[in-house]
């Protein structure tokens, strides 16, 4: 116990000697303790790579050596502007609607209308025209036709039939107008014809400002539409006028 108490005490008194002398504890340890430098947030080490420092030397001159330095880019921002592509929608299509107003000739439904008054009778009791007016106000003369004919064309109640008769073109130049159309046009007989070209013809001549037409279907005059002897063919270039419509509307007027 006396001895142990005397090794305490010894030990007590040294601490105490090299506190007094300025000397640290842990410069009695041995030197032989490796360092791995820190690194810094822009330093990379390559795999398996080791700094061993020199006792008793500062590592850093050593640590330089097989360092590879990795400047990392300072971020940039890219500003990008989302838009909604915006949708356009196109115009002159079929089901687009003219702002003015037109007339156009239709068949009247004998099975389940009476006949209007001022209709046109091609056949009487069997063929009978009406005229239809479909919105108000002035259209250009050309634009008025074009919307005239394509809705007189697609009624459902026309007594001939077609698959693909379309308008190629429509012209009004001093009074005169130039329709030119393409496709087929079928009729049960000469008659249900002759009411296709009247019908034609008295919706063209409906728009006030037309006074002479030539109105034509696959280079054909439409005159000829029903006839039955070639001797009455009219010529391509052959002219419609407003007189001898309106005098067969004033025949063929519907008598009650």
């Amino acid at each position: 116990m006396k001895s142990d108490w005397n090794k305490l005490k010894f030990c007590l008194m040294l601490a105490a000697a090299l506190v007094a002398s300025g000397c640290s504890l842990f410069s009695l340890l041995p030197q032989n303790i490796k360092e791995t430098p820190e690194l810094s947030s822009t330093e990379t080490l390559p795999p398996d790579f080791e700094v061993q420092a020199t006792e008793g030397q500062n590592c850093e001159p050593q640590c330089q050596q097989g360092k590879e330095e990795i400047t990392l880019p300072e971020p940039t921002s890219m500003e990008i502007n989302a838009q909604t592509p915006s949708a356009s929608v196109p115009t002159g299509t079929a089901t687009d609607q003219p702002s003015g107003g037109f007339v156009y000739y239709v068949f009247v439904d004998l099975r389940h209308q009476s006949i209007p008054e001022g209709s046109v009778e091609i056949l009487p009791e069997g063929l009978v025209l009406a005229s239809k007016t479909v919105g108000t106000g002035d259209l250009d003369p050309a634009a008025s036709l074009q919307a005239a004919l394509s809705a007189m064309i697609a009624d459902e109640h026309n007594a001939w039939t077609t698959k693909n008769l379309t308008i190629k073109e429509i012209t009004f130049r001093e009074g005169h107008a130039l329709v030119v159309m393409a496709g087929d046009i079928f009729g049960a007989g000469d008659i249900v014809l002759i009411a296709a070209r009247m019908q034609f013809l008295m919706t063209i001549f409906a728009n006030q400002a037309v006074q002479t037409a030539t109105v034509t279907l696959n280079g054909e005059n439409i005159a000829n539409w029903g006839i039955s002897n070639n001797l009455e063919a009219r010529p391509i270039e052959d002219v419609f006028t407003r007189a001898e419509v309106e005098t067969f509307i004033q025949e063929h007027s519907f008598k009650p």
